[in-house]
């Protein structure tokens, strides 16, 4: 990820634009910084010469921009105005190119832009799409972005869910129009993290903006447990690009290096090579199945149709006494894990089809509900689909990893194991695991 900050919040009425906190964001070690577009097309050649020369010689580059739709200009509506649409569209572009910016993020329409009765569906989201084409047009010609950012239903949007952003994106048809992600509003909205989730692994969010949720303030120590939280998530869905801090701060010359350091500190603590399944190495987890090499080695029945081997896995044994067949289907994704989890009850057999997996695992110390499992502790293993293992009781242990393509796995274990018998434990500290598969 890359840290940067928006000016926005950092505007004060002597300095609008914030410039004052150019350089402090440099010496505190942001990567880029996020401007209002709205300031900079309030400013003349020479507020905009001047503007950039800061950013220039504090060697902060300009990558984003939000506050993108300036206050008056109705995107929607009985009193939109198509060619002042078309003239803030051109100059946007413009701008955002003189700076630098690679992606422009904004809200949706806001709901004062129309009169009472007026219809978002019958009317509304039709004009909304017709602006975002004709905007991405422009914009993907110099190679920007659009992200479109939800707000909480409290902003009076048109636009408040990722659902309702994602549905506006589909009918626009772009590859250069995206979703934002705020993180602040996507908590207080109570938005919808699996649909979130999915959309990271597409590839649709093109930008993050964060802040410590109580205050929307500039992330401390205090508030690491909740950035480690929410920005893992979606760091372990597939996003990789950049996170800005737009938040509040009374102090930004002592509070932007802590907080630029704690964004940055969520990385991997420990990459972990992905090995090959053999039964020496996999011993201290269970047991590994796969046909023999050396059929002397195991007992076997053998007629002329086939060779059976009964044991080969062992026995699969619950405290219930029963086992339940399944199969799930597992997605592509990272790499990337902060959490394990482990049955006390059942042992538990993975076979999968089609595709290579890659299964993890960790020692355990004991039975102690309250442990932990260790970091250090994990391995990892790449699984073919003409093998499998059945795993001890006990044992850490974490969703299968798909490596060439999407694919299912055979899961048997205990009935109800996934409602009774599976808690789930993160690492101590959120320490981020990164598996490391070689070629």
């Amino acid at each position: 990820m890359r840290i940067g900050a928006c000016l926005l919040m950092l505007r004060t009425q002597e300095d609008p634009a914030a410039a004052y906190a150019i350089p402090v964001l440099s010496r505190a070690g942001t990567d880029y910084a996020e401007v209002s577009l709205s300031q900079l097309m309030r400013m003349d050649e020479k507020q905009l010469a001047d503007y950039k020369k800061a950013f220039d010689n504090a060697e902060l580059p300009v990558e984003a921009s939000n506050n993108s739709i300036p206050q008056g200009l109705n995107l929607v509506g009985p009193n939109r105005d198509p060619e002042a649409l078309e003239s803030f569209i051109n100059k946007a572009v413009s701008l955002a190119e003189y700076f630098g910016v690679t992606v422009i993020t904004m809200c949706g329409p806001l709901k004062e832009m129309a009169p009472a009765g007026y219809s978002w569906e019958e009317e509304g989201f039709a004009q909304y799409v017709d602006f975002m084409k004709r905007y991405a047009d422009l914009a993907a010609a110099k190679g920007i972005t659009l992200a479109i950012e939800p707000i909480n239903d409290e902003e009076e949007g048109f636009i408040s869910t990722v659902a309702e952003a994602k549905r506006v994106i589909d009918a626009c048809g772009k590859d250069n129009v995206r979703i934002i992600v705020d993180t602040y509003h996507f908590i207080k909205q109570g938005d919808d993290w699996t649909l979130l989730r999915d959309l990271c692994l597409e590839g649709m969010v093109a930008h993050v903006h964060f802040a410590a949720q109580a205050k929307r303030s500039y992330p401390l120590e205090d508030d690491e447990e909740e950035c480690r939280r929410t920005l893992l998530t979606l760091l372990e869905a597939g996003f990789s690009g950049r996170v800005s801090i737009e938040a509040r701060t009374t102090d930004v010359e002592k509070d932007a290096p802590v907080s630029v350091a704690l964004l940055k500190g969520i990385k991997p603590a420990r990459r972990v090579k992905v090995q090959e399944l053999t039964e020496e190495a996999f011993a201290p987890y269970g047991t590994v199945v796969r046909s023999p090499a050396d059929y002397s080695k195991h007992e076997h029945f053998h007629c002329e149709k086939f060779d059976f081997f009964p044991y080969v896995g062992g026995t699969l044994n619950s405290d219930c006494g029963q086992m339940a067949v399944g199969v799930s289907d597992h997605n592509r994704r990272p790499l990337l894990m902060h959490t394990m989890e482990r049955h006390f009850h059942t042992q538990e057999l993975m076979v999968p089809f089609g595709h290579p997996v890659i299964l993890t695992f960790a020692k355990n110390e004991g039975t102690d509900e309250n442990e932990k499992p260790d970091i250090q502790k994990l391995a990892a293993f790449l699984v073919h689909p003409n093998e499998g293992v059945v795993v001890n009781p006990n044992i850490w242990h974490w969703t299968p990893f798909c490596v060439e393509a999407d694919t299912s796995v055979l899961t048997i274990f205990a009935p109800k194991t996934g409602e009774t018998d599976c808690p789930e434990v993160d690492f101590p500290g959120l320490e981020l695991a990164e598996l490391v598969l070689e070629d």
